[in-house]
C-alpha cells in the first residue's frame, strides 16, 4: 500500500508559490507565499504595494521629490544605521513630517550629502606616512615577508576607516581599496585578536 505524501508546511508554501499569486495592484510582481502565511492568509499584495496609510505618505513625499532615510541608504549606498548622525553632521536639522514624524531631505541636501561622500574617498585622507609608521608593527607581517602584503595591509587599513568614517556599506567602496569582503574578514580577524583595537589606540 503506498502511503500519502506527509503534508508540511513549507511544502504547502512550495506549492502555493508554484501557483503563482500576483500582486492585487496590477504591477505584475509575484507576491511569495511564506509558511506563516498558512494560518494567516496570503497576502494579495507585495509589501512596499499594500495600500496602507504609511506607504501612502511615502508615495505623497516621493511625488513632491523628497526622500526618507531608507531611500537615502539606498541611494548613497549607507549603512541605515549611519545615515541619522551622518545627517546630523553635514546638514543639521531635517524636518519630519506625517503621522509617524519620517525625516524627510531634499534633492539640494541630498546633493550635498553625496559631495561630502566623495569628499571623505578622496586618497588625501588615508593615512599620512607618520600615521602608517605608528600602524605598521601592528598589522603587518615581519620585514622578511613580501612588500607586497605591507601595501595590501595600508590599503585595508584604510578601506577600514573610510568604511568607520563615513559609515558607507563595503560594496559602496572606492574602486582603489582592496574587495569589500576581503576587508570585512581581515576587520572581523582583527577584532577578534585585538589588533583592530591597538589601530585605533594608536591613531586616537
Amino acid at each position: 500500500m503506498q502511503l500519502a505524501p506527509r503534508f508540511t508546511i513549507q511544502a504547502w508554501a512550495e506549492e502555493e508559490n508554484a501557483k503563482g499569486h500576483f500582486c492585487a495592484c496590477g504591477c505584475g510582481q509575484r507576491v511569495r507565499v511564506l509558511p506563516m502565511h498558512r494560518k494567516n492568509a496570503i497576502p494579495k499584495y507585495v509589501p512596499e504595494h499594500c495600500p496602507s496609510r504609511f506607504g501612502a505618505e511615502i508615495q505623497a513625499l516621493h511625488a513632491q521629490g523628497l526622500m526618507t532615510a531608507t531611500d537615502l541608504a539606498r541611494e548613497l549606498c549607507l549603512q541605515r544605521k549611519a545615515v541619522h548622525p551622518f545627517a546630523d553632521e553635514i546638514i543639521g536639522h531635517t524636518p519630519r513630517v506625517g503621522s509617524r514624524q519620517i525625516r524627510v531631505f531634499t534633492p539640494k541636501q541630498v546633493a550635498k550629502l553625496r559631495a561630502e561622500l566623495a569628499r571623505r574617498a578622496h586618497p588625501r585622507h588615508d593615512l599620512t606616512d607618520a600615521q602608517w609608521a605608528k600602524v605598521a608593527p601592528i598589522v603587518s607581517p615581519p620585514p622578511k615577508q613580501r612588500s607586497g602584503r605591507v601595501r595590501a595591509d595600508r590599503a585595508m587599513v584604510n578601506a577600514i576607516r573610510w568604511i568607520q568614517r563615513t559609515g558607507a556599506s563595503w560594496k559602496a567602496m572606492p574602486d582603489r581599496y582592496p574587495l569589500g569582503s576581503t576587508c570585512q574578514v581581515r576587520l572581523a580577524t582583527w577584532n577578534r585578536d585585538g589588533t583592530w583595537a591597538r589601530v585605533c589606540q594608536v591613531l586616537a
